[in-house]
């Protein structure tokens, strides 16, 4: 899912059987790799990005406490599993989260395809969240598979996204059969 920004943590998923998909961090230094689990629940966790900074402060992520996807924030302490605390980042259902450059910001695809935003701020022992708002529309996600389908520029401007492209009705399909390369 995702790189910390000195490269020394990466976040990635797990599918076990009676807690879904679980967040796990491999971390590597000049002794070696090793992976822990970050956070193991009952509910299914996605798309994870690291907050900016070395080493990170927080990970961002999607799951389904509540029976849809919301985006949630947790404290990264490297090393250790998640703490008991995390805050709720959007309001009416998220995936696929991404933070600015700077850490004061949160991207996330809304459920009705909005791209939302909602300004941020990690500074103090606690995390603090300003009410969600619509940037621009786009088509619902569909949540095909569990990659990130946008990103943003570090300085929140512009961002590059996977679209679904509209199909015909009708598609042509040439099935060639007994074709024999040349000799």
């Amino acid at each position: 899912m995702d790189w910390s920004d000195d490269a020394r943590y990466l976040a990635f998923t797990r599918n076990n059987i009676g807690t879904g998909t679980d967040l796990k961090i491999l971390a590597i230094d000049d002794e070696g790799r090793q992976s822990y689990d970050f956070l193991q629940t009952a509910v299914s966790e996605a798309h994870t990005q690291f907050a900016p900074g070395t080493p990170p402060r927080w990970v961002a992520y999607s799951a389904d406490e509540t029976g849809r996807r919301e985006i949630y924030v947790r404290a990264f302490t490297p090393g250790q599993p998640a703490s008991g605390a995390m805050w709720q980042v959007s309001s009416e259902g998220g995936t696929m989260p991404r933070w600015r450059g700077d850490g004061r910001e949160l991207f996330y695809l809304g459920l009705d395809g909005g791209m939302m935003s909602v300004a941020v701020n990690g500074d103090g022992a606690a995390f603090r969240s300003a009410p969600p708002i619509t940037l621009f529309e786009l088509h619902r996600p569909t949540l095909r598979t569990n990659s990130i389908e946008f990103d943003v520029t570090r300085d929140g401007q512009r961002f590059l996204i996977i679209e679904p492209s509209e199909l015909a009705p009708f598609q042509t399909l040439s099935l060639v059969t007994n074709w024999l390369p040349r000799k």
